[in-house]
């Protein structure tokens, strides 16, 4: 069949499952560190489900706080340094006595206007000391400097916590956008309560973030010298928390291939139909495949061996610049006294990797459609220019093959003594391909079982060699 974007983009999708199975099936051959890891993570899960009960989280939001832990917990590790817990006197004026979102939404409510005359006093300062042809070029460190001296002046009128960098960024922005619009009359502006309404919503917003971080930064210190031990070589290219929920069963993994098969996006040749299909539940598993709701693109994470990191998560990595820490940014970088390896692969890494970050915050935060369909304009022309490099695959073809491979690793370490039996793995596996819809023969099962770690090995070390 004529190939289409969809086609492809799903067989890139199965070839990162597939190679992320093999990085999963040699690292149990090598040692115990799954085991180890598996065993960290169950103690994070218990820690968050125990001591977050005043962040009343959802769910959701415990899942992501341990997903959160393990991969600040893997870059500790790498860099042989915990993460500084952020104090709140270094972020807010007035700090906060109560971790509770209540505690902020009760004061801000309770000290609206003041807030709004904090602004006005601001924004009619600016307009007063600056002479009308810096007005247009003012700088946020010029706002931030009269803001402090307008907050000394009047700072017995507060007791509400502010987000000192967030109320002085919407001050700067606002006195730079009605400037341009009534330049004569910026005094009269009447939009100071908007202003002060749409920034109580975003300091809830930081300081619930902000909490969080701080729980998650003191979780990662409590449980460093445990992570230290955990000797993983897949790490380099896998986070832990891909290495922790990221499995899934290789049965999992044919049904998908036979479901793609059936709605006609792939087409293998030793496909036949599936009668077992049931239309509901297809067209749901079907959405999670495309959407991919899985995660397995290879990134270099860690600078182990020949690895040299290149991206840096302020999130996971406190990352400085002009003097500032920032916060929810992802900083590429590179040396221009040196050349540059797969350059094309590192910049469609990042315009994937920034991509799904700015999904994930603009389902935890919020962000206008605007600014998401943006990220995805740009992002998606990044990575039509430079398309998936495939490590397993190179067409549809190949697809039963690597599965029957891996069935056959994962039979070896199971704990069952029949399914150790040669003979019950070649039946076991003729009989699940053919009931999932294929035709497929028992010499086919035998070529897989017998090359099953010669192709593990051949497919991890195209991706551990050095960069």
């Amino acid at each position: 069949m004529a190939t289409t974007p969809e086609h492809e983009r799903i067989i890139d999708i199965f070839d990162q499952i597939i190679t992320f199975s093999y990085a999963y099936e040699w690292q149990k051959l090598q040692n115990n560190a799954i085991d180890e890891l598996f065993k960290l993570r169950d103690g994070i899960s218990s820690h968050v489900e125990r001591e977050s009960l005043y962040l009343f989280m959802s769910p959701t939001e415990k899942k992501d706080s341990v997903i959160s832990i393990l991969n600040k917990l893997s870059d500790a590790v790498q860099n042989d340094s915990c993460p500084k817990v952020i104090d709140f006197e270094d972020v807010w004026l007035n700090k906060p006595e109560n971790l509770g979102c209540w505690y902020i939404n009760e004061k801000q409510e309770e000290e609206f206007d003041e807030i709004a005359v904090l602004v006005n006093y601001v924004i009619c300062s600016l307009n007063r000391s600056l002479p009308n042809e810096i007005k247009p070029f003012v700088s946020f460190e010029q706002v931030d400097a009269l803001f402090k001296k307008s907050y000394e002046e009047i700072s017995d009128r507060f007791t509400v916590p502010i987000h000192k960098d967030l109320l002085v960024s919407m001050i700067h922005q606002h006195f730079l956008k009605t400037f341009a619009i009534e330049q004569n009359t910026l005094e009269e502006v009447n939009s100071y309560r908007e202003l002060v309404d749409s920034y109580c919503k975003k300091a809830v917003q930081r300081f619930v973030k902000m909490v969080q971080e701080n729980f998650i930064d003191k979780a990662v210190i409590n449980f460093f010298d445990q992570a230290k031990g955990i000797g993983l070589e897949i790490d380099r290219y896998y986070s832990w928390a891909l290495i922790c929920y990221g499995p899934i069963t290789y049965e999992e993994l044919l049904s998908w291939y036979s479901y793609v098969n059936a709605h006609e996006l792939v087409k293998d040749s030793h496909y036949q139909d599936n009668k077992n299909l049931n239309k509901a539940d297809l067209d749901l598993k079907l959405k999670k495949i495309l959407n991919k709701e899985i995660g397995y693109v290879l990134y270099p994470s860690a600078p182990k061996g020949g690895i040299k990191r290149y991206m840096f998560d302020s999130n996971r990595t406190p990352v400085l610049i002009d003097g500032k820490t920032l916060q929810n940014h992802l900083v590429m970088s590179f040396p221009y006294d040196k050349p540059l390896s797969d350059l094309q692969d590192k910049l469609r890494n990042y315009a994937r990797y920034i991509g799904n970050l700015v999904n994930s915050y603009g389902h935890t935060y919020g962000h206008t459609v605007g600014f998401e369909d943006e990220v995805k304009s740009a992002t998606a022309y990044r990575l039509m220019e430079t398309p998936y490099k495939r490590l397993s695959l190179s067409n549809v073809g190949g697809v039963l093959q690597h599965i029957c491979s891996l069935l056959f690793l994962q039979y070896e370490r199971s704990n069952d003594d029949s399914a150790k039996k040669i003979d019950y793995q070649k039946a076991f596996t003729l009989n699940l391909i053919n009931d999932h819809g294929f035709s497929y023969g028992e010499s086919s099962v035998n070529t897989a079982r017998n090359s099953r770690k010669t192709v593990m090995l051949k497919v991890v070390n195209r991706f551990r060699k050095p960069q």
